[in-house]
C-alpha cells in the first residue's frame, strides 16, 4: 500500500514508505533497533508491525505478524531478550534478532492484560493489572501479586466499605 510522505521528503520505493495514513498504531517499542507497533485498526487489532533495522520511517509490507486470534494487542514491551506482547487473555513472546529468526510463541501465562496502560516493566519482571487483579509476569508465566485486593476487584464490600464507583 502507499505510505504517507511528509513535506520535504521524497518518495522512495514502495517498501520504504511510511505506515499508511489509515493505520491506527499504538504502543511503540524498540526491539533490536526496530520500532514495533500494535495496530489498532478495526479488524486488525492482533497485528504487529515493525520498521526496517535503524530506519524508523521504513515499514515494508512483509514486516507484519498476526498474534494469535482476533483479540486485540493491549501492550508490547521489550523484556530481557524478548518482545512481550500482551493481549486481553494471553501473553505472547517474540524472540530472535532478525526477520528470518523471529519466532512468535504463546507463553503459559494464565492471565492477559486488558488494561494496557497499567503495564510496568521492572528489572526482573513485568507488573500489570487486569479486571481480576494485579499480576507479575516473569517472562514465562503470570502470578497474582496479592490476593488482598481480590474483593476490591470483584466489587465486594469489606467491613461495610464500598469500593469507589467507576
Amino acid at each position: 500500500t502507499d505510505g504517507l510522505i511528509l513535506a520535504g521528503e521524497v518518495e522512495g520505493d514502495k517498501a520504504n514508505t511510511r505506515i499508511g495514513a489509515s493505520a491506527a498504531v499504538r504502543y511503540p517499542a524498540i526491539y533490536y533497533d526496530r520500532i514495533f507497533w500494535a495496530d489498532q485498526t478495526a479488524g486488525q487489532q492482533n497485528r504487529l508491525l515493525w520498521s526496517k533495522i535503524s530506519q524508523p520511517f521504513a515499514y515494508p509490507a512483509a514486516h507484519v505478524i498476526f498474534v494469535g486470534d482476533s483479540k486485540p494487542i493491549t501492550r508490547i514491551v521489550p523484556f530481557l531478550d524478548d518482545l512481550i506482547i500482551f493481549k486481553t487473555d494471553s501473553i505472547w513472546r517474540l524472540t530472535g534478532n532478525t526477520e528470518s529468526a523471529f519466532q512468535l510463541t504463546r507463553t503459559p501465562a494464565s492471565q492477559g492484560c486488558d488494561l494496557g496502560l497499567t503495564v510496568v516493566k521492572l528489572q526482573d519482571r513485568i507488573m500489570f493489572t487486569n479486571t481480576s487483579g494485579i499480576w507479575f509476569f516473569d517472562g514465562v508465566t503470570s502470578r497474582s501479586a496479592t490476593n488482598r485486593l481480590d474483593k476490591f476487584f470483584n466489587g465486594q464490600t469489606v467491613n461495610g466499605l464500598l469500593p469507589p464507583a467507576s
